[in-house]
Parts: structure tokens; sequence; C-alpha cells
């Protein structure tokens, strides 16, 4: 299948690709698999094992998984031939498998490297690769890569493209990496985000007490709809709304017997939460929230706290969406920042309407929960240096083919850095990264 993807070259003149839905394909698969067991059985063959477990996951796919299997057939007059020509060959694909057949497959570059375009680095033939995320269906992306990858270098480079073309960009950084590149450093040790809650926040994305539970979730703290209530309770009680120092006094006066073991279970937190000086936003520039390093719940929480005060800055600035992109927040270290966080989850696709961009730099990926959740409704998938024993994890997160993805799993870190790159439905590509002293 992976050779139809080499026809996205110059020399090709002509390509023509089409699919059907295969109604027999499933039931073909099933004989196929059969066959193979019985003769591994007989042979004591471990090679026709290991050809029965591959179609075996590929039934898998269609059962569980609820895939389409298609029939695709193609001719291309070019070179490197990928069909015989005037003959077409047959091959049989899955839904994911498609992004290799779309016309996409067949275009010099994702995208024209205009004014509004970030420059990502350069292909295999060293080709300029340009993307326009807000050409997407989501413009939010997902980073993977292992420690010394160049994640936030690759990450830093888009931030200055960003803030060339006016946006904010707000980096949430666990450890300082982001400080360098920084007009404004906030230690959120330190500082919380100047935030009123209201009980009434309107229809538009999650509500306030969905984002203050979100916000005991990161710290690790078992949420339930009980505590929803109690909050709603007190913000009730503080007159409909209150900052954080309010909401803390609010629970403090529920005397219900009903409630107390919920306030209790979240009110040392809260508290905590609530000593913290509170700090105005500051709204243009490169902003670095980060807690230089400390990783423990109180400062998940209000590294979580800034990421939330920011999307909901960005949310009041458009009383009527769709508005243009205006605030981009790179957040470091996901998988210990998202990886609980359900209501911004739910809300990451539909915070494009309100001109915000997200990018979530990771380690690893989650195959079930937000992360999980967060890595697919983001239109751009990057995955850089990984370790060979997370690559089939990742090629299932990213649903980029474990085959592509062979050519950054190493045990080592490259001299260079390198990332296979996905945007939307696109065929992945394989990229050399851009520095920032790249895009100056």
């Amino acid at each position: 299948m992976h050779s139809i993807a080499k026809v996205s070259q110059l020399m090709v003149s002509r390509a023509l690709v089409t699919w059907a839905p295969n109604r027999g394909f499933l039931q073909r698969i099933t004989k196929r698999a059969l066959r193979q067991e019985h003769m591994a059985a007989v042979l004591l063959s471990r090679v026709r094992m290991m050809r029965a477990e591959e179609v075996a996951a590929v039934r898998h796919r269609i059962v569980h998984l609820r895939e389409e299997a298609f029939a695709v057939a193609g001719v291309v007059d070019g070179r490197p031939l990928a069909f015989t020509v005037g003959r077409p060959s047959t091959v049989d694909a899955l839904t994911f498998d498609l992004a290799e057949f779309t016309p996409y497959a067949f275009m010099l570059l994702p995208f024209q490297c205009g004014p509004s375009a970030y420059r990502l680095g350069w292909d295999d033939r060293g080709r300029e690769v340009c993307m326009d995320p807000y050409q997407l269906e989501s413009p939010h992306a997902v980073v993977i890569g292992k420690t010394g990858s160049g994640k936030t270098t690759w990450a830093k480079a888009q931030a200055a493209q960003a803030r060339r073309l006016g946006r904010l960009v707000v980096a949430i950084d666990p450890h300082g990496h982001w400080a360098d590149v920084a007009t404004a450093v906030i230690d959120a040790r330190k500082h919380i985000p100047e935030m009123a809650f209201s009980a009434d926040s309107g229809e538009e994305g999650p509500s306030d007490a969905d984002l203050l539970l979100d916000i005991l979730r990161a710290a690790g703290v078992a949420v339930h709809d009980v505590h929803y209530t109690v909050i709603l309770n007190a913000l009730e009680r503080a007159g409909g709304s209150a900052d954080l120092a309010g909401l803390v006094g609010a629970l403090a006066r529920i005397r219900d017997p009903l409630s107390a073991m919920a306030v209790d279970s979240i009110y040392g937190r809260l508290k905590s939460l609530a000593r913290a000086r509170p700090a105005g936003l500051a709204t243009s520039g490169a902003v670095a929230v980060t807690t230089y390093g400390d990783e423990g719940p109180a400062s998940v929480m209000r590294l979580v706290s800034w990421l939330f005060a920011y999307a909901l800055w960005a949310k009041r600035a458009c009383p009527r969406p769709s508005c243009g992109p205006k605030l981009e927040i790179y957040i470091d270290e996901a998988h210990l920042l998202l990886r609980n966080l359900e209501a911004l989850a739910l809300a990451w696709r539909g915070l494009r309407k309100f001109g915000v961009r997200l990018v979530a730099i990771s380690q690893d990926v989650q195959e079930f929960g937000p992360l999980s959740t967060i890595i697919a409704n983001s239109d751009t998938k990057a995955v850089l240096a990984i370790a060979p024993e997370q690559l089939e994890r990742v090629s299932r997160a990213v649903q980029i083919d474990r085959s592509v993805l062979e050519r950054v799993a190493t045990e080592s870190l490259p001299g260079e850095r390198h990332a296979v790159v996905r945007f939307g439905g696109r065929a992945p590509i394989f990229i050399r990264l851009a520095r920032p002293e790249d895009v100056s």
C-alpha cells in the first residue's frame, strides 16, 4: 500500500486512484485467517502463525473498531510506477489507511508557503514544508517525542512565527524552558490568575464549575457528580459569582451533612490554590507560565488554572464567534498536565471559534481518556524521535502506519531533528525540523 504514497513526487505526470466499499472483505479475511492458522498448525510454521496474527489484527479493526473496508484501484502514468499501466492492480484498504490514497497524496507540499503559513522544515528532497493551521478543520496540534527529541525547540519556532503574525503566545511550561523567549514570565508557584467563577457561565463550552473540577482532577483528586453540585451551591451562596478566595469561603459555610464529605474532599486543595497571590493576565507578546521544575499537585493545579484563564480570556474577547486567530497556547509536558482534564478534552476542538490554537507537547500518548480525545481532535499530529517500544502505541494513537513511524523510532537521539507529520487526512510527510533561528 505504501508504494502508492511514494508517487507523491515531481516526476508523476498523471495519477488516478479510486476506491469503493468492499462488502466481502470481512468474509475473505476470516477465511484467510483460518487457512493460515491451519497451515501453521500442520507445518509448525512460526512464519505462518505470524501471518495469521496480522490477518486477525485486520479483522479486529473491522469488527471491534468499526472500520470500513475498501477495494482500492489505481493507475499511475509516470515514474515510479505504482501500478501496471493499463491494467490497474487492486488492493484492500481500511478507513484509517485511505489517507495514502487521497488526492492530497499527489500534492507537491501540504500548503503553499504564503504569508500566513508557518515554516516547519524541509522534506527528503530539500523542499520547504509549510502549514497554515487555520486552513485545517482543527488548527490544534499534538507534538510527541521523547526527552531531547527537539519538541520544545520546534514549538518555539512556530511560536516565533505566530508572534510575527500579531498573535499572543502563551507557554504553559513546568520546567522554565520557554523563559528565554518570553516577554513576560509568571512564576505559578507564587501567583494564580485573577479569575471570577460564575454559577451561570452561558451555553458555549464547559461551565466554570466544570473548569474548577478539571483543575482539581489535574492534582489527582477523584471528582464525582456531587462535587459539581457542591461548587454550584457555593457559587450561588456567594451571590452567583466569586473569585477563588470567595468560593473557598462559601464552601466553608456549607453545613449540609449530605454535602460535608464532598466539601471536605476538595476544600483543602482549593484553599491551598487560593493562598497564591492573584496576578493579571499579560495580553501581548509571549508569556511563559512556569513552576521551574516543580511538578507537585499544587503546582500542576496552578499551571492548569493559568491555561484556563487564558482560554476564558479569549472566549470573553469573542462575543460573536467565530473570531480570527488571536491566541496560541503551547502546553509543555502535556502527558502530565492534560491526562485528567475531561472538560478541556471535550472543549478542545471548539476553542477554534474563539480564535484559540492549542499545541500539546507530550512525551507519550494515552490510548484512552482525555489525552486520547485531545489527540483525536487535533488535525496536526507530529511524531519526533520515540523509543522503539512506543512505536505500536503511538501508531494507534495518531493513526499513522507503524512502517512510516519506524523512521523516527530510535534508542539514541539523531544528530539532526526529524519528525513524521500528518495534517488532517493527508498523507504523512517526513521532514527535517526548522529551528527558531531558521525562521527568524
